[in-house]
């Protein structure tokens, strides 16, 4: 049903009040209120399926938007490919790269400076003292969410600097940047 035809609809079962109900047999019965788009059927209010489909609509759109609130709380900032080569190249900043593919994915090419995380027994001994240091996981790609163990670990042990490179090592590949391999 289009949004003119159910608008249209809705603002004629709108006009209806008890007497004209009880007269066009909308309600037979004046002991439940008419509420605007129903109809009767076989002596019992029925929703018209415009107003049901809409709530249905609605309901969703609402759990899509609380699920979206509840997906980004605690996830970390997106760093740039550009941003990250950058802090790499840089003499001045110090960054922490974490390779959260596994260790298989890691021989085969990472980027400089990364740890694989797999490998690493204790990262504590891995990172830093100093807790403001960028660290930076990444995982496959963007869809992935493995970066997120190695991201949530760097922030239990105190660092406030945690961010995440989304397009992953597909994406500094694609960009043309430089791959270690061990």
């Amino acid at each position: 049903m289009t949004k003119k035809v159910f608008r249209q609809a809705l603002q004629e079962s709108e006009k209806l009040d008890f007497a004209e109900a009880r007269r066009n047999k909308v309600a037979a019965d004046l002991s439940y209120p008419v509420i605007p788009g129903c109809r009767e059927v076989d002596g019992t209010v029925k929703i018209n399926q415009a107003k049901r489909n809409m709530k249905a609509f609605l309901s969703i759109v609402a759990g899509l938007i609380a699920m979206t609130a509840f997906a980004s709380a605690g996830q970390f900032p997106d760093i740039s490919i550009e941003e990250l080569d950058k802090a790499i190249k840089s003499q001045d900043k110090k960054v922490v790269v974490i390779d959260v593919n596994g260790s298989k994915s890691y021989k085969k090419g990472h980027i400089p400076t990364a740890i694989d995380f797999a490998a690493t027994k204790d990262i504590a001994e891995a990172l830093p003292s100093d807790k403001s240091t960028l660290i930076v996981a990444y995982c496959g790609g963007p869809k992935c969410g493995a970066y997120m163990k190695a991201a949530k670990k760097a922030e239990s042990l105190g660092y406030t600097n945690v961010a995440h490179l989304s397009a992953g090592i597909s994406g500094w590949k694609e960009a043309g940047k430089k791959i270690a391999v061990n």
